[in-house]
């Protein structure tokens, strides 16, 4: 241990008041030596909360011994406390030695999404409208934690991480899980917090009502991993505690609008290794009307040769098939009660494969505009020839963490008679037997109900060849230039893509790469006499290059290039040598590489984002575009008729 604290507090008859003493010491070759550390306590805390003693260090005051003290590190502490008959050596009661990890006690809760959110703190959720997390297959590191693959707590339950990394024998953990993404929804009448997790845990809200000491419990709320864990892990990344009138799912009555309420959060890892949030609140929505988050409108755009339906009413039947109700760029208009729980399905044109996600929710914040798009290349994945089907990494982020369906079925493609399902990476290679796992629904069709709603790929047989292609249904949101992209995908580690990385690609190959933790992707999209067509995503930027020819793109819309691309060599109409590196260039204004189109540099301001996606309306802005021009047309030709009329006469 390096440092000591004594808390003293003795009842003094004469001046009738308790007498409190402080004294801190540091470590200091081998004994405890008196330091200038500054102690206090908090008396509200002591007697309103938690009906003990406490002590309160300042942190700036450890700072001062950098040797002895590191700011991010995980701190172990021993308690011991004495009554008048004890002492140091004989304590009364003492907690055995534990660990806890800064920013895991008492923390604050905040809105990500809230008006002047800490832009700093929750910078991966409102720049991709998300919580990122780790794909235990690719070696990268994902979400930029300093840990990759089966050494981050991502993957604790991975298929490919049940005996290495977090699990390998004789690991020691020593961190308390954290906080790491909130979004708050205040409705008149209710109220839905959704908070993630840096490692699997389960979630708890303990609230409180009008109580603002949070003392007096009201109701105990559990995460559905604790309630639902037959289909759920009972420990996982995403949590959320829907607080509205429903006696069996939350509370016994209503919130009242316009009103303030307390609570607090507390989340448990696989080690029983606990963190609690300070007493927190919230204020219920005026009214309706003056609600923000009450009434919006649901579209997922949706890779070219795929649909998506909606079962509303959760009656088994999908009564709003996106783009057939009120034409083909319209969403469906939800309120937030019947978005409370919708059942989801995904669903290729020919009916071959699909996706299927119950009980998920709906939600304003939850289906922001990073979100709403799942169109890129490689977004979803299907194979009939190799027989597997699901959803790459950040894709599963979007739905699972966002939507948080409570279980998940697809279809996959097979003839005969299916018996068996193997997860298996993005490319359906490294599978793992998880029949046992899973639940068969259709043995004719090879329907399963996925075990925990678990992605990336899944696969019927097990036995993917290498080359196998994937299809996405490829770029039905940006255009495509070239219809569904096949291919096979080159993951490209943070070293290769930061030294260059080279490779032979055929057309509908693609290779995969990250900038600031988001994945992105160079896919060759046509080989033609001595030029290659190339499609640059997750924003599509298309490019034509010539043999020698390098050209640069900004792939995250910060006015800087991230990525330049040179086609080396072509061979014949099959394959095309390309290089792609890492580059950090400013783009200055009117500089900008010629020939592509769909940039994310706008010349006219500067670096500007270009080619977003329209915010989720009834009609998209396109269509009325096209009356305008249809109209001036018109009233041209009526104007020029006139003339010449009244010229004759």
């Amino acid at each position: 241990y390096e440092f000591r604290f004594k808390y003293a507090s003795i009842w003094n008859s004469t001046k009738s008041k308790a007498v409190e003493t402080f004294n801190a010491y540091k470590c200091e070759n081998g004994a405890w030596k008196s330091t200038d550390i500054k102690l206090s306590t908090n008396a509200n805390k002591m007697c309103s909360e938690m009906g003990g003693p406490m002590v309160v260090v300042e942190k700036d005051d450890l700072s001062k011994f950098p040797t002895l003290y590191n700011t991010s590190a995980d701190i172990k502490v021993y308690v011991a406390t004495a009554g008048n008959s004890n002492n140091m050596t004989t304590p009364s009661d003492i907690v055995d030695p534990g660990w806890t990890t800064p920013g895991t006690v008492d923390f604050s809760i905040d809105n990500a999404f809230a008006y002047g959110a800490d832009s700093a703190k929750f910078e991966d959720i409102l720049k991709q409208g998300y919580v990122g997390y780790e794909d235990c297959y690719n070696e990268i590191d994902d979400d930029s934690d300093g840990t990759i693959d089966c050494s981050d707590w991502d993957c604790e339950y991975s298929d490919k991480c049940a005996s290495t990394g977090v699990n390998a024998a004789g690991f020691v953990d020593t961190s308390s899980p954290m906080v790491t993404g909130v979004k708050i929804e205040e409705y008149p009448d209710a109220v839905l917090i959704m908070y993630d997790t840096n490692k699997p845990t389960n979630g708890t809200l303990t609230f409180y009502n009008n109580d603002s000491t949070c003392t007096s419990l009201n109701t105990t709320l559990y995460d559905v991993g604790i309630t639902k864990n037959a289909t759920m892990r009972s420990y996982k990344l995403w949590h959320a505690a829907h607080i509205y009138s429903d006696s069996s799912e939350s509370l016994a009555y209503a919130l009242a609008n316009n009103t303030q309420y307390y609570y607090k959060i507390k989340v448990c890892d696989s080690n029983d290794r606990c963190s609690v949030s300070k007493c927190s609140n919230f204020t219920t929505a005026e009214s309706t009307e003056k609600c923000g988050y009450c009434n919006f409108v649901t579209r997922l755009k949706m890779p070219t040769g795929w649909n998506v339906s909606y079962d509303v009413d959760q009656d088994g039947t999908y009564e709003h098939l996106q783009g057939q109700v009120c034409g083909p760029n319209a969403g469906m208009k939800v309120n937030y009660s019947d978005g409370r729980s919708v059942n989801i399905k995904l669903e290729k044109s020919d009916g071959q494969v699909y996706m299927e996600f119950f009980n998920t929710s709906l939600t304003k914040s939850g289906l922001n505009d990073k979100v709403r798009t799942i169109s890129d290349s490689g977004d979803l994945i299907h194979d009939t020839t190799e027989l597997y089907v699901g959803m790459e990494s950040d894709t599963r982020d979007k739905i699972i963490n966002n939507l948080h369906p409570e279980a998940c079925k697809i279809k996959i493609p097979f003839s005969g008679t299916c018996s068996e399902l193997y997860h298996c990476d993005d490319s359906g290679n490294n599978c793992e037997d998880r029949t046992n796992d899973a639940t068969l629904l259709d043995a004719a069709n090879c329907i399963w109900q996925l075990p925990y709603c678990e992605f990336s790929t899944w696969d019927a047989d097990g036995n993917p060849d290498d080359s196998s292609s994937s299809s996405s249904g490829g770029g039905g949101g940006g255009g495509g230039g070239g219809g569904a992209a096949t291919g096979t995908t080159y993951v490209i580690t943070n070293e290769q893509f930061s030294s260059g990385y080279s490779n032979n690609l055929g057309v509908g190959d693609k290779m995969k790469f990250q900038v600031v933790a988001s994945n992105h992707f160079v896919a060759v999209n046509k080989i033609s006499g001595n030029r290659v067509s190339i499609n640059v995503t997750s924003e599509l930027q298309q490019a034509s290059l010539s043999i020698g020819e390098t050209k640069k793109f900004d792939v995250d819309s910060d006015n800087y290039y991230d990525l330049s691309v040179t086609l080396n060599s072509i061979n014949g109409t099959t394959n095309a040598d390309i290089t792609v590196k890492s580059i950090n260039e400013e783009v200055v204004a009117g500089s900008e590489d010629s020939g592509i189109t769909g940039n994310a540099v706008d010349d006219s301001s500067g670096g500007s984002e270009s080619g977003q996606e329209t915010p989720a309306i009834v009609i998209e802005e396109d269509s009325s575009l096209t009356w305008i021009w249809v109209l001036i047309v018109i009233l041209i030709v009526i104007g020029a008729g006139y003339w010449f009329y009244n010229k004759k006469q």
